[in-house]
């Protein structure tokens, strides 16, 4: 089982498809790596077993990979680039958006006046109008109404 399971690791299955192949399912196989990190008896050497074909897929993908980078494939370069070090190379595609929140208790009494409720009506208002204050940011200036 473990030979069979350290061939499906390094043709690249997924746990779940690798649990599959051996009969157990995929909550087994979680479970059996779990007591495997955790050095227990038999389930450690199927842990190894895992960790040590995961090591040998990606030698293996990483070497095709170089093969076809030193042919000129510039798909294979910018892949290998961007996943080792997306730090400096993956694609920018999230936004960083920071907000300030916050809280506003209101205790509603019926027997206030007219005027004190549009008074407090009104600093609530106020509260919620007020723009973020960021002006080294395009995209909040933009969602303050400002084209700086």
């Amino acid at each position: 089982m473990i030979d069979l399971t350290k061939e499906n690791i390094k043709l690249g299955m997924s746990y779940s498809s690798a649990a599959a192949a051996i009969g157990i399912t995929y909550e087994t196989w979680n479970n059996w790596v779990k007591l495997g990190r955790e050095g227990r008896s038999p389930y450690a050497s199927f842990y190894a077993a895992v960790q040590e074909s995961e090591a040998d897929l990606m030698r293996d993908c990483l070497t095709q990979l170089r093969k076809a980078a030193s042919m000129g494939n510039l798909e294979s370069i910018k892949f290998l680039l961007e996943r080792r070090f997306p730090q400096d190379w993956s694609k920018k595609d999230n936004i960083n958006i920071q907000a300030r929140s916050e809280n506003v208790n209101v205790n509603i009494n019926p027997k206030l006046k007219q005027e004190e409720t549009e008074r407090i009506r009104q600093e609530i208002l106020a509260k919620l109008a007020r723009p973020i204050q960021d002006a080294g940011n395009p995209m909040l200036n933009f969602a303050n109404g400002r084209e700086d």
